[in-house]
């Protein structure tokens, strides 16, 4: 095949005459972030921080951790994160989409059926349309510790777990990596 390239994407999506990949990046779509971050830097406890950053709706692909005078300390994964539920997930993800998913925590969904059924949600408390709202979202406040070290949501201490949330954010249940194993020792 000439043109080939071993490392080209088609390797491994399969691009075809008859198959074409989009990929949508909710962070792309806004530019909320630097305002976001302004509006934290203004907040005078974990909640008024929280309220702030789901209030200015562009804290991208991180989490928080914060503590605050009173001694109370906030682990949030409130980050822009497109509106897709498990049931959609399970209902539009195509067959490399599936893969995708076990790999990279990624669903690939059906793009024929984008302005139908496997179309982004949104939640009446979100910021813009596609995404998700900060109720769905992440967060422990409490009196103790809290932590993150690029893991997913589900354990931000050793006795907390927070669960049911849509597998777009992260695994639960999941094997912890050794970073994350060796800050909450």
């Amino acid at each position: 095949d000439e043109g080939y390239v071993a490392d080209s994407p088609a390797t491994f999506m399969g691009w075809s005459p008859v198959s074409v990949w989009a990929i949508r990046d909710a962070n792309a779509e806004h530019l909320r972030t630097i305002d976001t971050f302004l509006e934290m830097g203004k907040a005078t406890s974990v909640r008024d921080l929280l309220r702030r950053q789901d209030a200015g709706g562009g804290m991208p692909w991180v989490n928080t951790t914060a503590a605050d005078r009173r001694g109370t300390v906030l682990y949030a994964d409130h980050s822009v994160v497109p509106h897709v539920t498990n049931a959609m997930k399970n209902r539009c993800l195509t067959v490399v989409g599936t893969v995708l998913d076990q790999v990279a925590g990624l669903p690939g969904l059906d793009g024929t059926r984008a302005s139908g059924d496997c179309a982004w949600g949104t939640d009446a408390d979100a910021q813009r349309p596609g995404m998700l709202g900060p109720r769905r979202l992440p967060e422990h406040l409490a009196r103790d510790w809290v932590m993150n070290a690029n893991d997913s949501f589900w354990l931000p201490n050793d006795h907390t777990r927070l669960e049911g949330f849509p597998t777009i954010i992260g695994c639960e249940r999941c094997e912890r990596t050794m970073r994350t194993r060796m800050v909450s020792q």
